[in-house]
């Protein structure tokens, strides 16, 4: 193990967990500047890139201390199981990897939309696949095996559209629990996007502030149901 001062030899990877947790940053300055620093060393590659420690590593150069780090040869595939251990990843951190490591369609699909509808990416996958985020489609986003081709893109375009409108029609922020309920709704038989607009157009003090997606699948499903007098038009 050696240790520097010279912080810009090293480099933090875009992809391993993009955005550090300032949080997680302070709570570390807090702990070194009590006990002193009792951490791991940061793990770099050749190139100095940190595989392991970047948030451990902001925390003693804010500070100005020495940095301790060890060089060694790491696989790609081992940043997960180095860093889980150490903070647990979001989907968004498995979107990041899997887009740098080996530029995966899918996830650089994924990464896209939510850069252009400024939408987190459990948003996007409720929207392309009309489902909540549940263990299978989760565990599919971690190990890599995700397929989010076109005909997902489509649906989320389609969906995100018509979930604006219906969020402007009620002035209500279009929420992610809200979502969820939509998609929902929109998988029951009988369900129709224009008639969901047309009703939260023409009756939108039906709606009220919920506060899970049960609530919200009550309050759009009355809303849809509002003046509807034949039963197969009902959801």
């Amino acid at each position: 193990m050696e240790t520097t001062k010279d912080y810009e030899r090293f480099k933090l990877l875009e992809f391993n967990r993009k955005g550090l947790d300032r949080n997680h940053i302070n709570k570390i300055k807090d702990s070194i500047s009590k006990n002193g620093y009792i951490g791991n060393p940061i793990l770099v590659n050749d190139d100095f890139e940190i595989f392991d420690g970047q948030h451990r590593f902001t925390a003693l150069k804010e500070m100005g201390l020495e940095v301790p780090y060890e060089i060694r040869n790491i696989a790609y595939d081992s940043i997960i199981d180095l860093n889980i251990t150490q903070k647990k990843w979001s989907i968004e951190d498995y979107v990041n990897y899997y887009c740098e490591k080996d530029k995966n369609p899918n996830y650089t699909r994924l990464k896209r939309l939510c850069n252009e509808l400024k939408c987190g990416c459990n948003l996007i996958l409720i929207m392309g696949f009309r489902v909540c985020i549940n263990g299978d489609i989760r565990k599919k986003v971690k190990d890599g095996s995700l397929s989010f081709k076109m005909e997902e893109e489509l649906k989320v375009n389609q969906f995100y559209k018509n979930f604006m409108t219906i969020a402007q029609n009620l002035k209500m922020k279009p929420a992610t629990k809200m979502c969820s309920a939509l998609a929902d709704l929109s998988t029951r038989r009988g369900f129709n996007w224009t008639t969901m607009i047309n009703k939260t157009s023409k009756y939108p003090t039906l709606a009220y502030n919920c506060r899970t997606q049960e609530e919200f699948i009550v309050m759009l499903k009355n809303i849809y149901n509002f003046n509807t007098r034949l039963a197969e038009n009902r959801i």
